[in-house]
Formats: C-alpha cells, sequence, structure tokens
C-alpha cells in the first residue's frame, strides 16, 4: 500500500510539471529598439493630438547655469492653436499671482519633425503672438518623454526650460493669472 501511495505521488509530482509546460505559452520579450519604436509612437500621438504640457523642473540660462524649478507652476503648454508659457517661484508674488509671469498667447505656425527612428520627435513652434509680444520655441523631445524648450522671445534674452513632456490631461499644472500691460 504504501509503495502504491508513492509511486501515485512521483507520477503526479514528476507528471504536473510536464503538463504545464504544454500549456503555458512563450511571451515575447521586447528588444530595445521595438520599445523606442513603441515610445516614439506614442509620444507622437501625443504631439500630434496637440494637447500636452512640458513640465519644466529645471531652467537653463544664456550662460549654461541651471536653476531648480517647482514643475506645477513652471511650464510650457500647447492646448490646440493657444499656448502658455508660464514662469514662477514658490517665494514671492509675482505679476500672474504667483512670483512670476504667464505669457498666453495663438500658435500662429507650427511645424512637427519626425526625426531618425531611434531618435525622439522634435517640435518647432514658430511664433506664439500675445499682448506682451512674440515668441519663439524650438521643443525637442526624447523617446523617454524628457523634452527641452528653448524660448526666444521679444521680452528678453533667450532660456531653456528643461522637464518631462505629458498629454495635457494627465498634467498637473496650475495656471496663473495671465500677464497684460
Amino acid at each position: 500500500m504504501k509503495h502504491i501511495l508513492v509511486s501515485i505521488l512521483s507520477i503526479l509530482l514528476l507528471g504536473a510539471p510536464l503538463a504545464y509546460g504544454q500549456t503555458v505559452q512563450a511571451t515575447h520579450k521586447p528588444t530595445k529598439k521595438e520599445r523606442r519604436i513603441a515610445e516614439k509612437r506614442q509620444l507622437m500621438k501625443v504631439i500630434n493630438s496637440g494637447r500636452y504640457v512640458l513640465e519644466a523642473h529645471t531652467l537653463h540660462d544664456r550662460y549654461g547655469n541651471s536653476y531648480p524649478l517647482n514643475p506645477s507652476i513652471n511650464f510650457v503648454m500647447v492646448d490646440g492653436k493657444k499656448s502658455v508659457i508660464q514662469l514662477g517661484n514658490d517665494y514671492g508674488v509675482g505679476l500672474n499671482g504667483l512670483g512670476g509671469v504667464t505669457f498666453e498667447g495663438s500658435i500662429t505656425d507650427l511645424d512637427i519633425l519626425e526625426g531618425k527612428p531611434h531618435q525622439g520627435p522634435g517640435l518647432l513652434i514658430k511664433s506664439i503672438g500675445s499682448p506682451l509680444g512674440f515668441a519663439d520655441i524650438n521643443l525637442t523631445v526624447n523617446t523617454d518623454g524628457y523634452a527641452r524648450a528653448t524660448i526666444h522671445g521679444s521680452f528678453g534674452r533667450r532660456f531653456t526650460l528643461s522637464g518631462r513632456l505629458v498629454p495635457l490631461e494627465d498634467s498637473r499644472v496650475f495656471k496663473g493669472q495671465t500677464t497684460y500691460f
């Protein structure tokens, strides 16, 4: 009796992995190149929707110095044909109520450059018109979602904001009062 019980248990224990192995299907793990292409497709989908936000965590001046920023109040937003550039700080009250300025206007010219398959898309917003003046934005996006916007404006020298590019629906930014003179 003991010998029969051991035989049955050994058959079950040895046969179970074989039966399990027959039902498991091999999964395809995407390669690095396939992942980058998929990420680029997703980024192009966000950019082509025309509703996205660069949540800036770093400001770079013309000398190359970098300054940390709060991404919830420092951003470049595109919503269709409208755009907002906002700079603020956590310490003071500025023209927009957030210690800085909010530059809001209409996009007059926009070019989307797709770039090479292994690179991120490039975006060139040629001009934004506002009561404050005009601004030109050159936005480059890596395939991992990090972006860099270089802004030249009639209001002063150029500066660069860097951070994450996210869809407008997923963004957590707070827009201050638009600055008009």
